[in-house]
């Protein structure tokens, strides 16, 4: 179910009744670490319509500006570092719209109506409970390792960056004001990634259009780590290399033409040839009663 909606001018006087309970230092703009029973204390009063640690990330991360109001120093930004690259522009394109603040970026993905189609299908997904109320609770979900590589290739499409980011969750709610929300995150410029689909596409061969943001130095991320070959690119990587004879230098090449511009960045979803070479060798052992046998490249 979607969240609980809260007063967020309620959270804030509680959070400025209790500041002096939440500061450990004003100076340097310490406070109270997640496990600390004042959260939980603030999420009491709010009738558990908001987490423990959704308060504490609320303060710690300055939400709302509740730093300045609670009393404390705002934390003084840190030089750029001599690493980081001067100019790193990005080329939006015409989906794409940035923010006034730099490590903000908003834009939006078009699925055709065969994506959502391949991807949609929702599956129930199930999850252990916290509480001992009931063992299990099950979630709608999209179908796994299938939308991922295809909402990966659109964004970037959109943004150019070479983030490999980590898909969390693409959840599905049946009821309420939200009808699908998606969730990632960058594991190297630690950028949070959040896709909104407000309403259900109204027949099978409409186009489903997700807004999403990009918070964080996505902008200086240089990261090298590859996303691993899922769905459809794996299958068409198999393909090529099994049934076509085609080599993984040949197939990567190939795959590089579609995704890059000249002079870019490699992009996350563009796979080593190593990987392909690996990717090829399992898959043909799979049809070997001997796994002793020597596989060329």
């Amino acid at each position: 179910m979607p969240r609980k909606e809260y007063d967020v001018s309620v959270l804030l006087d509680y959070l400025v009744k209790n500041k002096y309970d939440i500061i450990v230092d004003v100076v340097s703009g310490e406070i109270r670490k997640p496990s600390e029973d004042i959260w939980k204390r603030i999420s009491q009063l709010m009738d558990f319509k908001i987490s423990p640690k959704n308060v504490y990330t609320i303060v710690k991360c300055n939400r709302f500006e509740v730093r300045e109001k609670i009393g404390l120093i705002s934390s003084i930004p840190q030089a750029e570092s001599p690493n980081k690259p001067t100019n790193s522009n990005i080329d939006s394109g015409s989906d794409v719209s940035e923010q006034s603040e730099d490590n903000l970026l908003s834009f939006n993905i078009t699925l055709t109506a065969e994506e959502w189609t391949n991807i949609y299908q929702p599956t129930d997904q199930y999850y252990k409970r916290s509480d001992n109320k009931n063992r299990y609770r099950a979630y709608l979900i999209l179908k796994p390792n299938i939308w991922t590589p295809i909402m990966h290739t659109h964004l970037v499409e959109q943004t150019r960056l070479s983030c490999p980011i980590i898909y969390k969750r693409a959840k599905i709610y049946n009821e309420g004001n939200l009808y699908m929300d998606i969730i990632g995150h960058c594991p190297t410029c630690q950028s949070n990634l959040k896709g909104i689909l407000n309403n259900k596409p109204e027949s099978a061969d409409a186009r489903v259009i997700i807004h999403f943001s990009y918070i964080g130095d996505f902008k200086f991320c240089m990261s090298e780590i590859k996303r691993k070959l899922t769905g459809e690119q794996k299958e068409n990587a198999i393909k090529k290399m099994i049934e076509q004879g085609q080599s993984a230098a040949f197939v990567r090449r190939n795959l590089a033409k579609n995704l890059m511009n000249f002079g870019e960045q490699e992009p996350s979803n563009l796979p080593s040839a190593n990987a392909l070479r690996v990717l090829k060798c399992k898959t043909i052992k799979q049809g070997l009663h001997n796994e002793d046998v020597e596989i060329c490249n």
